[in-house]
Order: C-alpha cells, then structure tokens, then sequence
C-alpha cells in the first residue's frame, strides 16, 4: 500500500518536483539542494474483516534555505503541497476505499541543516 500511496502523491504536479524517499527522511552530506517527500508507515487502526486501516505519515523537505526570503518561500510550497494533499483525499485511487487526514498539517520546522519540514498524518482504508 505505501507504494500505492507514494504513487498517488506523485501524481500532483508540483510533487514532481520532489525526490521521494520510503521510510524516514534523512539527509546526505550532498543532498542538501535537492527537495524530499517520504512516506512512512505508522501503525494503524485495527483491522476488521477483511478491511485494513494502515496510517502513513508524509514528510516534505525542502532544499536548503540560504535566507529568509527562501525560508519564506519554501514554506509557503511545502504548505501548499500539503493543502493539495489534503484536498486530493476526496479522491482516493480506486485501490483505495478512502483516505483521510488524521490532524491538521505539523511544522513548518526549520533543521539544523537549513531545510524546511512539514508532515501529515494520513489514513488509508482498503480491502
């Protein structure tokens, strides 16, 4: 399922701009001008009868930002991305019964290493 749902990310526009990545993000030395999603398994709700409900947390870095006017602007893409994200749920693939955010957008949180970080916790329910 986390390649079904890193596949349906991939599928906005602007989130081809990122490099996705399975499993928790980290960065490499020369990583740093280069933008991430990676989607996370997290546990889940239990199952029911044949019906399965993982969550997944998903994670947008940016580059590194050099000033506040490129801070700024990563933010403001990092958030939107997550908007889109959010909006998208309403339209689950048809692998998919549904998908669900659980909360609201976390972050913006600025690294030791100067990205930008952003994460939303999604539910996905299917068969």
């Amino acid at each position: 399922m986390i390649l079904k749902l890193r596949d349906w990310i991939g599928e906005i526009p602007t989130a081809r701009t990122f490099n996705f990545y399975l499993g928790d993000w980290y960065s490499y030395h020369d990583s740093s001008d280069k933008k991430y999603i990676a989607v996370q398994q997290n546990g889940g709700r239990r199952r029911d009868e044949g019906v399965r409900y993982p969550h997944y947390v998903v994670t947008a870095v940016s580059a590194k930002v050099n000033s506040v006017a490129e801070r700024d602007a990563a933010v403001l893409e990092l958030l939107a991305l997550m908007d889109t994200i959010i909006e998208r749920t309403r339209h689950a693939p048809c692998s998919m019964v549904s998908i669900a955010p659980l909360g609201e957008v976390v972050g913006p949180v600025h690294t030791d290493g100067g990205r930008m970080v952003v994460t939303l916790t999604l539910e996905c329910i299917s068969e």
